[in-house]
Parts: C-alpha cells; structure tokens; sequence
C-alpha cells in the first residue's frame, strides 16, 4: 500500500479558499497549503515503509511533505510539458488537410485521441499519433483495450515505449508501418491484465 499524495476534498477547499489558480506561484502555493493540510502517513502505510527497509527519519512529516510537494510538482511539470507540445484542433486540421468539425467528429469516434480540452476550448492532441499526414491506424480498437482508468501519460508512454513482442518497436511505429493489429491488441490486453 502507498499512501495517498494528496486529498481531492483538501485540494478543492484551498482552490476554494484561495480563488481560481492563474499562475505557477499560485498553483506551488496552493500544492504547499494543499500538502500542509493533508494527514501524514497511517501507522499502516508507516509499517510498509519501515518492512521495506526505509529510513525511519524520512517518515517524519516534514520529509513526507516536502516528497508529496517534489512528487506532485514533478507530475504537473510534466503533464504541463505533455500539454505544451500538443497539436491543437486547428493544427490537426491542418496536417491532415480536413476542416476542424472532421478532427472533432473523428475524436468524438475515438479515431484520435485527445487529452482533453484547455482553457480556449481546444482539443490537446499529442503528436504520436499522427504519421505525415495521415492519423496512425486502428487507434480506437487499441485504446479501447487498455484500461480505461490510465492516464493520458500513461497512454502515451504505452503508444512511445519499445516492447520485445513488437521487435522492439513501439506501438505507434508498429502500426504505421503496417504490423499487424492483434499484436498490439494483445499486448494491450495484457497489460490490461496487469
């Protein structure tokens, strides 16, 4: 059992208490005031750490504040790098030579995988998905078969990493250039399976 990095509910009252987060300081802030009002480990959680071998002076709270801080810091960074270098729905339109309501429609279908809308109410669509102009083939089946409570990283890092039942091709190479589908499929059942 790992213990929880930080409570929803704690995180939503500071949002609430201190107004809408327009800025990194703010969003730091928030995490530290977030961190600060989140219990520290269960006596449950304490005795993982120590049955594993942990250095009991890093289970003090202070220690644990600050790893939850740098954990969850880390995350945002990188979900915010993720997000960055995202093609938006215009941009996918574009590269595939169609009219922004297609890119929707084909997202709606699950033909594109989107991460979500940002803030002007356009799709972030991450890049690996797309081969010159054209989308990656048989997307909608493969997401389909992983879990659906992966996060958007996640799937791409599935999409991204080199695996040996694909002769150290990546998912998204593989069916670019004309693997088979079952295989990935399988090996996305698998980890479903995981």
């Amino acid at each position: 059992m790992v213990p929880v990095l930080l409570d929803r509910e704690v995180v939503s009252a500071q949002i609430e208490r201190n107004g809408p987060i327009t800025s990194v300081e703010e969003f730091l802030e928030t995490l530290v005031q977030s961190v600060r009002a989140t219990k520290g480990l269960t006596a449950e959680a304490r005795q993982f750490f120590l049955s594993t071998g942990t250095n009991p002076e890093l289970l003090e709270q202070d220690n644990i504040d600050n790893a939850r801080i740098a954990i969850v810091a880390a995350v945002e960074s990188n979900r915010q790098e993720v997000l960055a270098s995202a093609l938006n729905t215009g941009e996918v339109a574009e590269l595939l030579g169609t009219a922004p309501s297609n890119v929707r429609r084909s997202i709606g279908a699950g033909d594109i995988y989107s991460y979500g809308v940002d803030a002007n109410g356009s799709h972030r669509i991450p890049r690996w998905q797309f081969v010159g102009h054209s989308r990656l083939p048989h997307l909608r089946e493969i997401v389909t078969c992983l879990p659906t409570d992966l996060h958007p990283l996640e799937i791409e890092a599935f999409f991204t990493a080199s695996y040996e039942q694909l002769r150290g091709s990546t998912p998204a190479h593989w069916l670019a250039t004309g693997g088979p589908m079952q295989t990935v499929l399988e090996l996305a059942t698998e980890i479903a399976h995981q």
